[in-house]
């Protein structure tokens, strides 16, 4: 539980902080690099001092794609925050847990449980209450 909640406050204000940093068109490639590159070094940080950084080997494809998939989606979301309706990029952002969990039952053969379910659930009913209001 607590480190959904952690989640849910770095995706919020992630997605702050990409809306405020891209008020042009220009610096949405800038905000974004560097939201990558801020990532990787915690991430990096986080590994080095737990020992649990292990190069990936033959997954290095995977994740890279990953990764391309990434960047390339939130440089969508940060120029729809500009460009569109914030309201409606914020609410099609927030359904990243749902793709999440299809994609890993897709590509790894991960199982559905009822917690992730639930997740799901509560993610697409979250998304129609915003829309119902």
């Amino acid at each position: 539980m607590l480190f959904g909640l952690g989640a849910a406050i770095g995706f919020g204000v992630f997605f702050i902080l990409v809306d405020r940093g891209t008020r042009t068109d220009g610096d949405a490639i800038v905000v974004i690099a560097a939201a990558r590159f801020g990532g990787t070094l915690f991430v990096g940080a986080a590994g080095l001092l737990t020992s649990s950084l292990v190069w990936p080997g033959r997954d290095l494809p995977k994740l890279a794609a990953v990764g391309l998939i990434d960047v390339t989606a939130n440089g969508a979301y940060a120029l729809a925050s500009n460009r569109g309706n914030l309201a409606v990029a914020s609410v099609l952002a927030s359904l990243y847990s749902v793709q999440t969990l299809v994609l890993s039952r897709l590509f790894t053969e991960e199982r559905f449980t009822a917690i992730r379910i639930a997740g799901s659930a509560l993610a697409l009913a979250g998304v129609a209450a915003i829309s119902a209001g």
